[in-house]
């Protein structure tokens, strides 16, 4: 077995001007892990999803709604 028959024949690819969120964007698209990065044609390195995470600053994440308990001193403790 040969990795041609595993291969991607159509790679997507990014410069190394591309910023990260272009990058971040093209792997969501395309449902990939690697994004090869070309200068003139030839490859000069690969940025991968997790260098990205890395990278960027966190996104926010949406409140979720949760139960909690509350515990007064002096009182009983209760579910909110």
């Amino acid at each position: 077995m040969h990795v041609k028959y595993w291969m991607t024949p159509r790679v997507i690819t990014a410069s190394p001007e591309e910023g990260l969120k272009g990058a971040w964007k093209l792997l969501k698209e395309h449902g990939i892990r690697h994004l090869p990065v070309l200068e003139e044609g030839r490859l000069v390195g690969i940025v991968t999803d997790r260098d990205l995470r890395q990278a960027l600053p966190p996104r926010p994440r949406p409140w979720r709604s949760t139960s909690f308990s509350i515990c007064w001193i002096g009182s009983h403790c209760g579910r909110s």
